[in-house]
This record gives C-alpha cells, sequence and structure tokens, in this order.
C-alpha cells in the first residue's frame, strides 16, 4: 500500500513538472500557409499618390514564372518566442530569391482592431539597398506610417524574416486575432518606396481561395 502510495505522489509531480512543458509547446504553434507555386503574374498598372490603381495587364502564364522566380511565394509563417513575448516574428519563402535592379517587395498584411497594418522588405540596387518595415494605413489606405524593423535576409535559404515589436502594431495581447492575413510580393519600376506614381510590373499572393485572408491569434 505504502509503495503504491508513493509511486502515485511521483506520478503527480512528474506530471507537475511536465505541465509547464506540455501547455509551452501546444501553446507555441506556428502558423504556416503554403501558397500554390509558378503563380507569378504580370501585374502591369499605375499607382499614384493616393493610392488609386488604374490596372494595364494582368497575366500568368511561363514567362513571368521564368523570369522573376524570385517573387514566387513557396509559404509564410507567423510565430511567437516564449523567451522574447514583445516580438511576433515573421518569415517569407520564395522559390529562387534573388536581389533585383528594380524594387522587389515581400510583405504580409493584416487587420486588428479596424486597423490595416503591414511588414515589408523593400529591396533594390542588387541588394545595396534593403530595409524593413512594420506600419499601418489610415484613412481609407490613403495614409501610411513605416517604421524601420530588424530582420534578416537568408538568400541561400530563399528566406526573408521579420522581427517585430507587438508595440508597433498596435501591442495585441494573447488571444486578439490578426484577421484578413495574407502575403504579397511586387516588383516595382521605381525605386523610391514614396514615388508619386508607381509603375507595378509582377506580382505573387499567398491567400485563402475563398476568403479575404487567414487568422493568426497572438498566443503570448
Amino acid at each position: 500500500m505504502k509503495k503504491r502510495i508513493v509511486v502515485i505522489i511521483f506520478c503527480i509531480l512528474m506530471l507537475m513538472c511536465l505541465m509547464p512543458i506540455i501547455n509551452s509547446n501546444l501553446l507555441l504553434e506556428t502558423f504556416e500557409k503554403n501558397d500554390l507555386p509558378f503563380d507569378v503574374r504580370f501585374d502591369i498598372k499605375i499607382t499614384n499618390q493616393n493610392n488609386q490603381v488604374i490596372p494595364l495587364h494582368a497575366h500568368r502564364g511561363i514567362l513571368p514564372n521564368l523570369l522573376f522566380k524570385y517573387l514566387d511565394i513557396v509559404s509564410f509563417s507567423i510565430y511567437e518566442d516564449e523567451e522574447n513575448p514583445e516580438y511576433l516574428y515573421a518569415s517569407m519563402t520564395v522559390r529562387d530569391f534573388k536581389f533585383s535592379e528594380y524594387r522587389s517587395c515581400y510583405a504580409m498584411y493584416w487587420t486588428y482592431n479596424g486597423i490595416r497594418y503591414y511588414i515589408g522588405a523593400n529591396l533594390h540596387s542588387l541588394g545595396e539597398e534593403r530595409n524593413q518595415v512594420c506600419g499601418y494605413w489610415e484613412k481609407e489606405f490613403t495614409i501610411y506610417h513605416n517604421q524601420i524593423i530588424d530582420g534578416e535576409i537568408q538568400e541561400s535559404e530563399n528566406k526573408i524574416i521579420w522581427v517585430i515589436p507587438k508595440e508597433k502594431i498596435g501591442s495585441p495581447k494573447v488571444g486578439d486575432n490578426l484577421i484578413d492575413l495574407y502575403a504579397a510580393s511586387f516588383l516595382i519600376y521605381q525605386k523610391d518606396c514614396g514615388a508619386p506614381i508607381k509603375l507595378n510590373i509582377a506580382s505573387d499572393r499567398a491567400s485563402p481561395i475563398i476568403g479575404d485572408g487567414y487568422t493568426y491569434m497572438i498566443q503570448l
């Protein structure tokens, strides 16, 4: 009888020790979505300073996927780190990354508390110029606010990584949802992000077949 009680107490103590680990593993799930391959398209359009778009030509096919492999999104993910709960992390993998002479942009978008947020990587001049940002829009997408954040370009892994302070994206709390979440990539002729008129050349988008986007719930 005494041996049985000792065994039961030992099992209870072991369970109490393991519960934080089990809960941590269950809690910190990486959100990851794959995109259809070879779906880059010519997406020729003009965007003015008021974010009004004038479409000129759109076409999917072999040629844009040969020319712009570095825009082809393979997957994107969002995750958190128990040791750094004040940050949100994101990454995007593309089919065959390279730096372009023109401005290649890699971005994710979502809505939180009715505000449209984004993260982006703007790269041009064959990699001589690069920055990673987060920000949000106001007044029906006519004004945007950018802030430089930390990130990394892993060329050999075809991966772009962002480190996003939560305070810069509305300070979401545990259980809050980032909705209408999707990823996109663009090639833009103008290197200046603030150019009053921009000529888009090609793009890709990773989003659900039905609906505006995915949902990610904050875990920490």
